[in-house]
């Protein structure tokens, strides 16, 4: 990466060694069944923490309407700063395994510090997206809403945002299972434990 700033150095794609456009797709995916047809955009955006003292990572599915509903057209993701919600840099996330830099700053190092620190939460989000969600937030990082109980603190999402959260994974599970059973000729079994604890039946649906 070059010392001095010139544009050229952030328009190509910057690869990615794991693909996290397809998980990312499923999770918005499973928030918007049953809500296609809704007249307001529905919530999609995903929160995760990148570094719990500056940064966090905004990321943004970007719906289109359509005579059928609304359906995802690209997959968009802000590093933001923990205090004001500043925008550090902007990418979007490309189904083949790469970024594409759509904001930047001046000062390559500090682009080149945020797209790796971007890469980093991606990569911990499709290792464990579980444990790359439970950052104790107070607010869900799905619909944003405020958490009160202390499960739902700890994991960062409330019980209804959970659910779709679950769904989602134990899709990409499943296919991930699929393809493993069709590469090695036998039957893959997929966990039957939620990632979750189970949820108490008295916890409001955004505790």
């Amino acid at each position: 990466m070059s010392a001095e700033y010139t544009r050229e150095t952030w328009l190509k794609p910057i690869p990615l060694d794991f693909d996290a456009h397809s998980l990312l797709h499923r999770i918005a995916s499973a928030r918007l069944a049953g809500h296609e047809l809704d007249r307001r955009r529905p919530p999609t955006k995903l929160h995760l923490v990148a570094d719990r003292e500056r940064f966090n990572i905004e990321i943004r599915p970007i719906l289109h309407s359509s005579p059928t509903g609304w359906t995802i057209y690209n997959i968009e993701a802000k590093l933001v700063t923990s205090v004001n919600a500043k925008t550090e840099i902007k990418v979007r996330i490309l189904p083949d395994c790469a970024l594409h830099l759509m904001r930047w700053q001046r000062d390559d190092a500090r682009t080149g510090a945020a797209v790796d620190l971007v890469t980093e939460t991606l990569r911990r989000f499709v290792d464990d997206p579980k444990r790359a969600i439970a950052f104790g937030a107070l607010n869900c990082g799905f619909c944003g809403r405020a958490l009160t109980d202390p499960r739902s603190i700890e994991w960062g999402i409330g019980p209804e945002c959970r659910a779709q959260f679950e769904q989602a994974i134990r899709l990409d599970e499943l296919m991930m299972d699929t393809d493993r059973a069709a590469a090695n000729g036998s039957i893959g079994e997929g966990d039957e434990q939620g990632m979750f604890a189970k949820n108490d039946s008295t916890e409001a649906p955004h505790a």
